[in-house]
């Protein structure tokens, strides 16, 4: 049987979670018709019956060890309580409905917008986008979660069933939703923001609420034991990532700035990933429609990370580098004591390639590249590398820092 590539599971996953194609194209950084053509690859490659298969049916064993893991709520809810989530899968077996809400909320009237706020922490400026989480019954304490900020994600643990509503400061109105998510946007500190509000388990369910009530959309649990937990992600509207804070009493806030582009952030739980320990090698062309992720895991030989690369058009090293084709779907790069390897991510990808002769790549020059690769690291000696890719497209090699056993890594 023909199995998937590593690069199809997040399409895959996608799909199987029946996202939009414009939901799946934003996700994976391509347009809508480049969606369909993958979709269409995707079935002849695997067969009509394997791809229903792998899209309507539980995920296959065996994935590589960097999406090994699971969906990124999954694993970030692993920080506020693994125990429940087994609770919750075992007894959560289908689409139950969310118990009704313990107070009603009337219609509201739309707020007037006001400038927003300005909230400095460390070198960052933020805007305060108010409220944005506001629980069903009120409290004494002003307390609407427990949170926690990653670079590019920010989780939130509710206390209880909560609300988005438009705020003082920004007019959320609903832009989209799709499996376990909800997409608001609004003109918010002189730009339009959007923001992804995604359920990290599968007790967590979000929906929207009736035309003409205030709120926009609903967070529930449908377990006592268990509380709501999300996932917020903030964009500009060029789709850059924005740096999004959430406080204890459900305040947002949003970077002023898109995210630095030496930043390398992990693909699965939007961390920053320490990267002292490595160095510049080379940088990977990101022109519309390119991709490049970094995705890191713990292993017996220690803290490892990779670069998976979709679409990728050209790649330039900072150094001679000494190219060798092992097979038509892999190459090595040798450069400065450290060797990259790059492998194919689909087989279609490699149609009409074959291996190669040895030869030499001067700095600056492009190489290889027009597919989807994986590309790992090692010294010339064979042992383990990382190698990361910054917001900006920079290739880093080296040693990094890090610690999986909970997706908080160089926070």
């Amino acid at each position: 049987m023909t199995r998937p590539r590593p690069s199809d599971d997040l399409l895959i996953q996608l799909i199987r979670e029946n996202r939009h194609d414009a939901e799946i194209g934003v996700r994976m950084g391509v347009t809508t018709g480049e969606v369909r053509e993958r979709k269409a690859e995707l079935r002849q490659r695997l067969g009509a019956e394997n791809y229903h298969r792998l899209t309507a049916g539980k995920p296959e064993r065996g994935r590589p060890f960097w999406r090994r893991r699971w969906f990124m709520g999954a694993g970030a809810f692993g920080c506020f309580g693994g125990l429940l989530l087994l609770v919750a899968n075992i007894v959560v077996d289908g689409p139950e409905e969310i118990a009704p809400a313990r107070t009603v909320l009337a219609p509201t009237p739309a707020p007037t917008v006001r400038p927003a706020a300005v909230v400095s922490v460390g070198d960052q400026r933020y805007d305060d986008a108010g409220r944005f989480f506001t629980l069903a019954t009120e409290n004494d304490l002003d307390f609407a979660g427990s949170p926690t900020n990653h670079a590019s994600v920010a989780i939130i643990d509710l206390e209880d069933t909560a609300y988005i509503a438009p705020s003082e400061f920004a007019q959320w109105r609903l832009a989209g939703t799709g499996y376990r998510e909800v997409l608001v946007e609004a003109m918010f500190g002189g730009r339009e923001v959007t923001v992804s509000v995604s359920s990290a388990h599968s007790a967590t369910r979000i929906g929207t609420v009736a035309e003409g009530v205030g709120p926009v959309a609903r967070i529930a649990s449908v377990l006592e034991v268990t509380s709501p937990v999300v996932f917020v992600r903030a964009y500009d509207e060029r789709g850059r990532q924005l740096i999004p804070r959430l406080t204890a009493n459900g305040h947002l806030h949003i970077s002023q700035q898109p995210i630095p582009g030496d930043w390398v952030l992990e693909g699965t739980n939007g961390s920053r990933i320490d990267t002292g320990g490595g160095a510049e090698a080379g940088a990977v062309d990101l022109r519309p429609g390119v991709r490049a992720q970094t995705f890191c895991d713990d292993r017996d030989s220690g803290f490892r990370c990779v670069v998976v690369l979709q679409r990728a058009v050209g790649v330039t090293f900072t150094a001679e580098a000494n190219v060798a084709c092992p097979t038509a779907v892999t190459r090595t790069v040798e450069l400065e004591g450290v060797r990259l390897l790059f492998a194919r991510g689909f087989a279609i990808s490699a149609s009409g390639q074959e291996p190669c002769a040895p030869y030499s790549v001067p700095p600056g020059v492009g190489f290889v590249t027009n597919g989807d690769w994986e590309v790992a690291a090692e010294t010339l000696d064979g042992l383990p590398l990382s190698v990361g890719v910054t917001q900006a497209g920079k290739l880093v090699v080296g040693t990094f820092a890090g610690d999986l056993s909970c997706p908080c890594i160089g926070q």
